[in-house]
């Protein structure tokens, strides 16, 4: 039966249609609806805390995502506090002897914490979407994970 055709049928019957409820489902169907919603929304949650792009990286690739970290901490003209948001594109050459030279392309994002925050804080600091992304390229060679010598920095 049609909406319009209901609502023939209603008020035919003496009632008025205010408006159209469209599809009303069984009261047990929105039971587990709501119970299906409520676990997609417990494992997104679950997904997105577990995410940590800084975490996921290996050692050499922290190194430079610290390294550029610390030029923003040093500056007086950045007034946030900065985090990794996401690792666009990353590479590395290995010419043996444990010498690697890495270049990884990255986006900082502005946090809600206060500049100078450190630590394991500092990695659950949530993120601000009122200020834009800092795009951020480090290139250098390293030993053993640890930076020898810095090509380009920007």
């Amino acid at each position: 039966m049609s909406h319009l055709q209901e609502r023939l049928v209603l008020e035919a019957k003496g009632c008025v249609c205010l408006y159209s409820l469209g599809f009303i489902p069984h009261p047990f169907e929105r039971k587990m609806a709501t119970v299906a919603q409520l676990l997609l929304f417990s494992a997104l949650l679950y997904v997105a805390a577990a995410q940590n792009p800084y975490n996921d990286l290996p050692v050499g690739y922290r190194r430079g995502v610290d390294l550029a970290l610390e030029q923003l901490n040093s500056s007086t003209a950045v007034p946030h506090h900065y985090r990794l948001f996401w690792t666009v594109e990353k590479t590395e050459s290995n010419s043996g002897q444990g010498l690697k030279y890495l270049y990884h392309h990255f986006h900082l994002k502005p946090t809600r914490c206060a500049k100078g925050t450190t630590g394991t804080n500092a990695q659950r600091c949530p993120f601000r979407n009122d200020r834009p992304l800092m795009d951020c390229v480090t290139c250098y060679k390293t030993s053993s994970d640890q930076i020898e010598q810095i090509l380009n920095h920007m």
